[in-house]
């Protein structure tokens, strides 16, 4: 919520299918579930973790309550800056890289990638992290696995992906 405009960002991350250079994405598999990081230091800096499985891509649904244009800042692991104009860029795909190539947002195998997010409104910056989080890497109290399941088999088949999970 911002209080000098009145507006308010709502930013949902959302799971997609990822299928790396094939077409025919599944749209939208639904929001991801979310949850505290185990290190959290404070309301100056916020981290979320966002389980998830080998086959998901990540997308940021962004929905702005006011028609006054809000910037958003994301990076990959320390990359260079994605900017969109909420209203006018209502979601977030891919990130650059360093080398200024893009990537779809998911977690790297086994470990966990950054995506720093920074709000920027008139006279004020809010920043915070999501932290994708790979849902096959062993289990601990943080990283336990998430509620939503991986899809089918044939769902991946009907898009021309190996099943990741054999």
């Amino acid at each position: 919520m911002f209080e000098r405009t009145g507006s308010s960002l709502l930013i949902a991350p959302r799971r997609t299918l990822l299928a790396h250079e094939h077409s025919g994405l599944l749209p939208d598999l639904g929001e991801l579930e979310l949850r505290p990081a185990g290190n959290m230091v404070g309301p100056e800096l916020l981290m979320v973790d966002v389980p998830l499985w080998r086959g998901d891509a990540v997308w940021l649904d962004l929905t702005l309550r006011s028609e006054h244009p809000v910037e958003v800042a994301v990076r990959l692991d320390g990359g260079p800056e994605n900017t969109c104009v909420v209203p006018s860029d209502p979601w977030l795909e891919r990130c650059r890289r360093r080398d200024g190539s893009t990537t779809q947002l998911v977690a790297p195998e086994g470990g966990v990638a950054r995506l720093d997010v920074q709000i920027r409104d008139v006279g004020e910056s809010f920043m915070f992290t999501l932290r994708l989080i790979d849902a096959t890497a062993p289990a601990n109290s943080l990283h336990r696995r998430p509620t939503h399941e991986p899809l089918e088999p044939i769902d991946y088949a009907q898009h021309n992906v190996a099943w990741p999970f054999d």
